[in-house]
């Protein structure tokens, strides 16, 4: 039985681990080909977005074993004339070990971040969706957007 809790402080340790572990995955590399500063910037998102209160990940585990993570990052934004809201939530590190996988933890995960909308107070999320994880995002109601750009800004 997989059990779902929210992360604290003291997960954060784990909670890297298995962030350096998605990225790795994603990317086609071991964790050890990404570049050896990631871990302690990794440490440091998390320490000040949870501390600050603009993240909540939840961890899943089995018999005391991490075997998942995902979080939500709160932003402020400005209302609608549609709808006073004035936050959403970017839903990341969806993250479920290869062994985990196929049991419905991800789901479980997913349906925990989208459970803290009322809580929260978010009008929307979003999200980058992996191959892996675009149906199941599409399943809960995700749709694509042709507008959301991205412009990646050099290191200076």
């Amino acid at each position: 039985m997989v059990n779902l809790r929210r992360a604290l402080p003291s997960d954060i340790p784990v909670l890297c681990a298995l962030r350096i572990e998605f990225l790795a995955e994603h990317r086609g590399v071991t964790p050890d080909d990404l570049p050896g500063r990631l871990a302690d910037d990794t440490r440091e998102f998390f320490v000040g977005t949870m501390a600050s209160g603009r993240m909540v990940t939840w961890l899943a585990e089995q018999s005391g074993n991490p075997t998942g993570m995902a979080s939500v990052v709160a932003h402020d934004v400005p209302p609608l004339p549609e709808d006073p809201r004035a936050r959403e939530g970017y839903v990341i590190n969806m993250y479920v070990r290869p062994g985990s996988r196929g049991r419905g933890t991800g789901r479980r995960l997913l349906d925990a971040c989208l459970g803290s909308a009322g809580e929260q107070g978010f009008r929307r999320f979003y999200l980058y969706a992996t191959a892996s994880g675009r149906p199941m995002y599409e399943d809960v109601g995700f749709a694509n957007h042709a507008d959301w750009m991205v412009l990646q800004v050099p290191e200076v």
